[in-house]
């Protein structure tokens, strides 16, 4: 589908904290990543249901809204959750991701509101862009260490789009590295043992992926409405998997 992840994820707008940006740009050495450079370009592309403001912009293409959702079992355990010391906080996107709060949400009327509708749809007007889909990108197509195209599959033929002037792979945090390795960007060593031609020895390329770190809890409990409950609700032969947690 257009809009990657934007189309199915759980539409959390969250901005990183503050120190990791810093540390983004210690590692790499580019003096763009830390929080107040790129703070100036999260605000220019955000449409802040609360307005402009020193950490928000609006007129952007990024809606963001207060989520609409609210449960008592939500309500309740916020309540104790300060009442141990986590400070109640009304905005993730400062820079401190410390606190307690619903988080804001990627909707426009509380619909979801995907990269697709905020920026692809207006850029598909332009002459200059063609988006094809129903395909699938193999791999990207070099001269010596120059990248020059992209080779796509669609159906059962192979394709290959020539570049004038650059090529942008942007295809995921798990894709991107794949369709690199494929290609023969990565670790050598593994590349030669699968049998892949070594454009360019990068052993960064696909290590240190931490997805969703984060600890869970889960609780049992009983005559709350929770989410599961709701979702179990009309299914009675299939109550017993439907543990309200």
């Amino acid at each position: 589908m257009l809009g990657g992840c934007s189309s199915i994820n759980g539409m959390i707008y969250m901005r990183g904290q503050r120190e990791d940006y810093g540390d983004w740009a210690h590692i790499s050495g580019d003096p763009n990543w830390p929080w107040d450079s790129v703070l100036p370009v999260f605000k220019r592309s955000e449409d802040h249901h609360g307005g402009a403001n020193a950490f928000h912009g609006v007129g952007g293409e990024w809606r963001v809204e207060k989520q609409r959702l609210k449960w008592k079992i939500l309500e309740t355990f916020a309540k104790a959750a300060q009442e141990t010391g986590i400070p109640a906080t009304d905005d993730f996107n400062r820079g401190n991701n410390t606190g307690l709060d619903y988080f804001d949400v990627n909707q426009r009327g509380g619909i979801r509101w995907n990269a697709a509708k905020a920026f692809l749809r207006e850029a598909m007007k332009r002459p200059n862009l063609t988006t094809i889909t129903g395909t699938h990108t193999q791999r990207p197509v070099f001269e010596g260490t120059r990248c020059v195209g992209v080779e796509y599959r669609g159906g059962e033929v192979d394709y290959i789009a020539k570049a004038r002037s650059e090529v942008i792979l942007s295809a995921g945090a798990v894709n991107s590295p794949q369709i690199f390795e494929l290609s023969g960007i990565g670790n050598g060593a593994r590349l030669q043992r699968l049998g892949i031609d070594v454009v360019k020895d990068l052993r960064g390329v696909g290590e240190n992926l931490q997805d969703h770190l984060q600890l869970r809890m889960a609780y049992k409990v009983n005559g709350v409405r929770t989410l599961n409950t709701l979702l179990c609700a009309g299914r009675a032969s299939s109550s017993s998997a439907c543990n309200t947690r």
